[in-house]
């Protein structure tokens, strides 16, 4: 890690205050004007642009605004990438048969129909309180890193800092995989088969419709119509980012705190699975995802001497 002297000179450019403040600081409000290219506008496009504002601009909240950067910018690029998703996906099209035969070879079930695959076992092995326990896991799995995010501000920023690189590191990691390897999620086999990928398909919320049904709400169908991306089941950032949580959160909080997080992550997973979203391949591309971006950015990091011995053993909670 020691011999990227050219990475080196690279970050401390974009670092240098003429360029931060006026370059790299200032980008998610451009990348922010694709809203307006996919001639799209909703709730979150008024309010992130009024907090970046807020923490931009204002002098008393400026300090804060490097460090969540780098979710500032995930956010701001993940909704840019609607826009570029049909050209993508006409250079790319779709895997729909090749995930569902690889998921059913490594890791299915032998039944009297012959092989299945888990998502088709849990089809017809459904219970209302795992449905309920899985929906809370797809609900929070979005909020956790940000929370994490605003704790480590008020407590570490330094570990933030890392910790938003790395979790910005394992976002584009998956964005290159949606777009260079499309591939159809377990419920459009369901629905559609295996045949080629209906590129106007629209997002569905699987066996989440069962839980908005139950509940008399239209959280989840609400949820996944806003979806920039139906083919992106691989991997699964839903398991991504409780890991990545995890990681950070052991050397943020005592075992005590952060190993509830670590089961949380293995309840993602499950559900992803369960919920018929993702396939097992697309939960242990993710979770490879998170844990390679952890161990660059801490590598780099240790290299370039900005985690010391006392603060890598920093526990605080």
């Amino acid at each position: 890690m020691k011999r990227l002297p050219m990475l080196r000179r690279f970050v401390d450019f974009l670092r240098h205050p003429a360029v931060w403040r006026y370059v790299v600081g200032p980008l998610p409000f451009v990348i922010m004007l694709s809203a307006f290219l996919g001639k799209r506008f909703t709730f979150e496009h008024a309010v992130v642009p009024v907090v970046m504002a807020v923490l931009y601009f204002l002098p008393f909240t400026r300090r804060a605004y490097p460090y969540l950067f780098p979710f500032f910018f995930f956010w701001a690029t993940y909704d840019t990438l609607r826009v570029f998703t049909p050209i993508f996906h006409n250079l790319h099209p779709p895997l729909v048969a090749a995930p569902y035969l690889v998921e059913k070879f490594l890791f299915g079930l032998p039944s009297e129909a012959g092989r299945i695959t888990l998502n088709e076992f849990f089809a017809t092995h459904t219970n209302t309180v795992v449905d309920l326990l899985a929906a809370f896991a797809y609900a929070a799995y979005f909020y956790e890193p940000f929370i994490f995010a605003f704790y480590l501000l008020a407590k570490d920023r330094p570990l933030l800092r890392r910790y938003g690189l790395a979790f910005l590191v394992t976002n584009y990691l998956g964005f290159i995989t949606y777009y260079t390897l499309p591939a159809a999620p377990p419920w459009y086999v369901e629905l559609y088969g295996l045949g080629p990928a209906n590129l106007a398909t629209p997002p569905n919320p699987a066996r989440l419709a069962a839980v908005d049904e139950l509940l008399g709400v239209t959280y989840f169908h609400d949820l996944y119509s806003k979806s920039a991306n139906v083919f992106g089941a691989l991997p699964s950032l839903h398991a991504a980012f409780p890991l990545l949580v995890w990681l950070y959160a052991r050397k943020a909080l005592r075992p005590i705190y952060h190993w509830p997080l670590f089961a949380y992550w293995v309840l993602v997973c499950f559900s992803a699975v369960y919920l018929r979203h993702h396939y097992v391949i697309d939960v242990a591309l993710g979770s490879i995802y998170a844990g390679f971006a952890y161990w660059v950015i801490e590598r780099i990091a240790k290299a370039w001497g900005y985690v010391t011995p006392s603060s890598a053993d920093a526990r605080v909670g």
